[in-house]
């Protein structure tokens, strides 16, 4: 075989294996974030918008659409947008708060937003009520949160999950919108750790608590929300 086409032979080679590699590295990213947010490799997507934010402590998201917004633990205070989506929003850091207004999108976009942050002890997500049961249309995933204090305020969510978060003390408040049918609601995972949890909601839905607050529960819900946890949680939330 001449020199020459061992050289082509090598260079196509390795081409290949770098194509390989690329869509492995990219399916992996966007199959962990649609899991948890969370990607080892990188974010969503070559064009995604990354924003390197001055601290906050604070969130507050007006939201019109339907995006899925995930909140992790991190050194950085950080704000991916997924490929599109940047248009749609208004975002102002300041006095210790991140404020992100969401419009939404005229065509098919991302409606992504990942939120890196050191600490985090308030989160506000607010859109408008919804007519119909199940228009609220937001997801929020929490994970790897730790906090000393916590209190998310959420209003018509479709769906909000606690994954892998270690929080001292856990306020969870706010309206929700959806029927007994439908597979969204406020879930709190088996995998969190709490210490002391309070909830106070409205509205119709589910709530499902897979772990209570070690020392200390509090739940007050409105006639059409629907609590679902096993008998040990329910123990405690009942102090019984």
């Amino acid at each position: 075989m001449k020199k020459s086409n061992r050289i082509l032979i090598g260079i196509f080679l390795l081409a290949t294996g770098w194509i390989i590699t690329y869509n492995f590295l990219i399916a992996s990213v966007t199959r962990t974030i649609s899991d948890n947010g969370v990607s080892k490799f990188g974010h969503l997507s070559q064009s995604a918008d990354i924003l390197h934010l001055k601290p906050f402590t604070r969130i507050q998201v007006f939201v019109d659409g339907s995006p899925k917004i995930y909140i992790t633990q991190s050194d950085t205070h950080e704000l991916s947008i997924g490929d599109g989506y940047s248009k749609y929003l208004v975002i102002e850091n300041k006095n210790g708060t991140l404020f992100i207004h969401i419009n939404k999108p005229l065509e098919n976009t991302e409606e992504i937003l990942h939120i890196k942050v050191p600490e985090v002890n308030d989160i506000v997500i607010n859109q408008k009520t919804p007519e119909l049961e199940n228009q609220g249309a937001f997801v929020l995933y929490l994970n790897k949160l730790k906090a000393t204090k916590l209190n998310l305020t959420a209003f018509y969510p479709m769906e909000v999950e606690f994954r892998n978060c270690y929080i001292t003390n856990l306020g969870i408040q706010g309206k929700l919108c959806t029927d007994y049918n439908f597979e969204g609601g406020i879930k709190i995972n088996p995998t969190n750790h709490i210490d002391s949890l309070r909830i106070n909601l409205e509205g119709k839905g589910i709530l499902s608590i897979s772990k209570a607050g070690e020392m200390y529960n509090m739940v007050n819900l409105s006639d059409s929300i629907q609590l679902e946890a096993g008998m040990p949680v329910l123990r405690k939330v009942l102090n019984k």
